[in-house]
């Protein structure tokens, strides 16, 4: 177990200021109940036996001076806890763990003048050596040897070695068998000229499997944030190609907005506080609903000390059939051998199966309530939940097993503080994480792989003094934290084509990867605004002309390109005519098709987004009083008789000046927005340029596909190639 404490405490906290305690407060003891309801009142229910990781509900807690923590005592469940010793500055210095109110073992940490840890010994209750660790460090504090004694087996014993370069980047480690010197395994670590990680190679001979031997091959946004790798395996083979980082956030400097977690915001308290303002009680909620009762006892500087025994420190007697444990009450009984033979007798029975209702009415003499849950949830966190939270114990597991790769496919826990229940999880696959949004509490195993499975909840009847309404609500809540939602499919966008002689919507994947991350760093400052606003206009309006005009090169199909992906992903059916297409407007049959298509799209609900790129010949004056067809095309699909039964928005990019468009464009009941692409200012062009790496200074305007060009030119492979000639682009009279 690990203490909240030292989890969260920030680098210039004492450990007093992270538990939030005030005054001179010299020990702790908390003690975490199930709540229990009495008309209007919670009170303090069952004792809960936590057996977490993170959450020390159960403690007792003692302070230097110095605010800092001097001794810890953490509890699990009745007779297990785990016992630590602090030097002045937050250092561990001994662990003792205790089971059935028994030491076990002992950990002991040494560390040298730098407060680098330099030996870890575990030891058995009897004195016999587990295991033994030492370290050695380089003149700048970083490892560069770690050998590892394993007492209980040699074979494991290994010495790893840590290389690093100039500038102190890892390059890598080695660890090699002691007894026969054998390589055990091997990474490697190269970096690009930015220093950023570019490459790791892993090596386990020991091993075929590619979780063990792989190639990773690093990506980076504009920001330099990791946020891909393609993993290959040792052969070259690309086994997996992972994206992340799309929920990225910066502000105008660039710099990186922290994530807020829906956790943090997720409970509320109701405290009943001391003198000094310390909770003594407290209540805790989730959506208003009780889940939690600690009492907290405190003990300040200068009063007496008091003898504290906490209600977890006392072991229960263990049940007389250590294999089942058994729960003594009159509900069940411990089950007899003609119970087994009635289990395991079930007609048509299989290794691979479990009777799950005739061990259910076995063990507890009365047939079962049941839930059923199902979607995406995750078997091997809701398996590793219920053990450490729940006491849970396998009656039954099924899985396979392949080089040294194990599947759960099925499995059946029971409770041993809530009798009565019992869990089966059923039809187990291995699902590819990269296509979930996987939640914080649920940690990925072999090689981003997902168990999902769905369950099967056995309950006492509601007559049955086992029932626990409180317990059943936990698994609910348990069962929703632990699911993990369906990525979206990839946006798609219709591109209008010919096949054959006729028109067709030909539906496209959107380029998923391709997102902006700063629009004012592109374009200048409060086109992020613009964006956001023209986004929801687009979402509560439905009709409207947007036009997008400027020079070549200042950014307007870059940021459609961005544009169409916000709306795709919106759920917007988006309509991309080509440049090659547009003089079909002033084509009756091909506005018939177009009229058609859009229908059908908004009969099904859709909302229509119309994008025509290179609109110049479309949108021109009329000519000597006459108006082109395709402007009068276009004035009904956007503000016309046309448009109330099309429901269809337009966007067109055109490179001409405004004052050459027809002036009926422009009127602002039809205009829905309008923006002109420039080239950068001086400035901005400047700061855009050291965000993409590009080492040159802008004294005067450039556009963005002028600045985009040399970052391409920076990572182009040349040979002797002049590089004072002139080319083609005028970069040189930029810089």
């Amino acid at each position: 177990m690990r203490s909240q404490i030292n989890r969260f405490r920030k680098a210039d906290q004492t450990a007093k200021e992270a538990a939030k305690l005030k005054g001179p407060v010299a020990r702790v003891m908390t003690i975490s109940y199930q709540p229990k309801l009495q008309g209007n009142m919670v009170l303090e229910g069952p004792l809960i036996e936590d057996r977490s990781v993170y959450d020390d509900l159960n403690h007792i807690l003692t302070f230097n001076p110095d605010g800092n923590l001097a001794h810890e005592l953490l509890y699990g469940s009745p007779g297990e806890w785990t016992e630590k010793t602090y030097e002045a500055d937050n250092r561990v210095l001994d662990i003792r763990e205790f089971s059935a109110g028994k030491l076990v073992k002992t950990n002991t940490h040494t560390y040298n003048a730098n407060g680098k840890l330099i030996r870890y010994r575990s030891v058995l209750a009897d004195g016999t050596p587990q295991l033994e660790a030492t370290y050695q460090y380089n003149k700048k504090g970083q490892r560069v040897k770690h050998d590892h004694e394993n007492y209980q087996h040699p074979e494991f014993s290994k010495t790893t070695v840590y290389t690093y370069d100039d500038e102190g980047r890892g390059l890598g480690n080695e660890s090699r068998l002691k007894l026969t010197g054998a390589l055990d395994m091997r990474c490697t670590k190269t970096y690009d000229e930015k220093g950023r990680l570019k490459e790791t190679i892993t090596e386990n001979p020991s091993s075929t499997s590619d979780v063990l031997n792989h190639r990773d091959v690093f990506f980076y946004n504009e920001y330099d944030d990791q946020v891909g790798v393609d993993k290959y395996d040792l052969k070259g083979n690309l086994i997996k190609s992972l994206r992340y980082g799309d929920h990225y956030q910066y502000d105008a400097q660039g710099k990186r907005i922290p994530q807020v977690h829906e956790e943090e915001n997720r409970y509320t308290f109701q405290d009943k506080e001391d003198e000094h303002g310390n909770w003594t009680w407290r209540l805790v909620l989730e959506a208003d609903e009780p889940r939690l009762v600690m009492v907290r006892q405190i003990q300040y500087e200068g009063e007496a000390k008091q003898e504290w025994v906490h209600p977890l420190q006392e072991a229960k007697e263990q049940p007389e059939v250590e294999e089942h444990r058994r729960v003594n009450h009159k509900d069940r009984q411990p089950m007899s051998d003609e119970d087994v033979r009635f289990v395991y007798s079930q007609p048509g029975l299989t290794p691979d199966q479990f009777p799950l209702i005739r061990y259910y009415t076995a063990s507890f003499k009365y047939p079962p309530s049941l839930t059923t849950f199902s979607g995406n949830i995750e078997a091997g966190a809701i398996l590793r939940y219920c053990m450490e939270h729940f006491g849970a114990r396998k009656v039954f597991q099924y899985r396979t097993s392949s080089y040294g790769y194990r599947q759960n496919v099925r499995y059946a826990l029971e409770f041993g503080t809530y009798p009565g229940y019992l869990l089966y999880a059923n039809h187990i696959s291995q699902l590819d994480a990269d296509s979930f949004i996987v939640p914080d509490k649920v940690s990925i195993y072999h090689d981003e792989l997902l168990e999902i499975g769905s369950f099967q909840f056995l309950c006492p009847p509601d007559n049955s003094e086992l029932k626990n309404g409180y317990f059943e609500e936990m698994v609910e809540n348990m069962m929703i934290d632990l699911t993990v939602k369906k990525r979206p499919d990839k946006p798609k966008i219709s591109l209008i084509e010919v096949h054959n002689g006729n028109f067709a919507l030909v539906e496209r994947a959107v380029h998923d990867n391709f997102t902006i991350r700063n629009l004012d760093v592109n374009y200048g400052q409060g086109f992020e605004q613009f964006h956001n606003d023209l986004m929801r206009r687009f979402n509560s309006s439905k009709k409207g002309l947007v036009l997008f005009h400027g020079v070549p090169g200042t950014g307007k199909t870059y940021y459609i390109r961005h544009l169409l992906r916000q709306m795709a992903v919106a759920r917007k059916s988006v309509i991309y005519m080509p440049p090659n297409m547009v003089d079909h407007l002033t084509d009756p049959t091909f506005m018939t098709f177009l009229t058609n298509s859009v229908q059908h799209l908004s009969q099904e609900g859709n909302f229509c987004v119309l994008l025509i790129e290179d609109a110049e010949p479309l949108l021109a004056k009329r000519q000597e009083g006459v108006r082109i067809q395709g402007v009068t095309n276009l004035l009904n699909m956007t503000d016309g008789l046309l448009n109330d039964m099309l429901n269809l928005q337009i966007i067109c990019t055109f490179n001409v000046d405004l004052r050459k468009l027809d002036s009926a464009l422009l009127r602002p009941g039809r205009l829905l927005a309008r923006k002109e692409f420039k080239p950068l200012s001086v400035l901005d062009a400047n700061l855009l340029a050291q965000r993409l790496g590009i080492n040159k200074h802008f004294t005067k305007p450039a556009s963005l596909g002028q600045i985009y060009a040399m970052m391409h030119d920076q990572n182009t492979l040349v040979h002797d190639v002049d590089p004072n000639k002139d080319t083609s682009s005028p970069i040189d009279d930029l810089i």
